[in-house]
């Protein structure tokens, strides 16, 4: 019997590197690609449109607070965007605030995401 609806499986692979490390100072630079293994029959050229690449930077000043931003790239999906956020840290407890803002129709245009994190 065949399987109308595969389960999801993708291949991600991401780098990143400390470009700047210091006491106070942090500059993190990082990229990964995924890609989606289901349907995978296709010819390479149109494999290779279905990549969706994300790419980032982060700067972090002491423990305190970090910026953060990013791109991401998906022909297929045609979504083609900057990502912005945020983070704060306060002895145990850690928050993070996420955009992706977009004038384009895309999925994901305008979503804020927020995060909430305390460690005991």
């Amino acid at each position: 019997m065949a399987q109308a609806d595969p389960l999801p499986r993708n291949l991600a692979v991401g780098l990143a590197t400390n470009l700047i490390q210091s006491d106070y100072n942090n500059l993190l630079l990082t990229g990964e690609i995924n890609k989606s293994l289901v349907g995978f029959d296709d010819s390479f050229s149109e494999e290779i449109k279905e990549i969706i690449y994300n790419g980032g930077i982060e700067y972090r000043y002491g423990s305190f607070i970090a910026f953060r931003g990013g791109y991401i790239y998906d022909q297929e999906g045609e979504v083609k965007t900057p990502t912005l956020g945020f983070g704060l840290s306060y002895r145990k407890f850690k928050f993070d605030f996420a955009y992706i803002p977009s004038n384009d129709d895309v999925p994901l245009a305008n979503t804020m995401r927020l995060s909430l994190s305390a460690i005991f």
